[in-house]
């Protein structure tokens, strides 16, 4: 039986080959689904010090969804 934490850990690796392959957009996605897995996590077994901060980090991982989604990011590298 798979866990939520290894469905969290499968989901970072996913993230992280988008990464790889420049695909940003999509690996801020799935690391927003791999997020939404370790805040079940943290909030099932009582850890309300990591929901906090795997709650706050998710939503600055959304913030930085939709702001590409709007085309508001810098997409390169190269600019301070």
């Amino acid at each position: 039986m798979i866990t939520i934490a290894t469905l969290g850990g499968i989901l970072m690796c996913i993230g992280a080959f988008l990464s790889f392959k420049g695909k940003v957009f999509q690996a801020v996605a799935v690391y927003l689904l791999a997020d939404a897995c370790w805040v079940w996590l943290t909030f099932d077994k009582s850890d309300y010090q990591a929901l906090f901060f795997t709650s706050v980090g998710s939503l600055l991982s959304l913030a930085a969804f939709i702001k590409m989604y709007l085309g508001v990011m810098r997409k390169d590298l190269k600019n301070d």
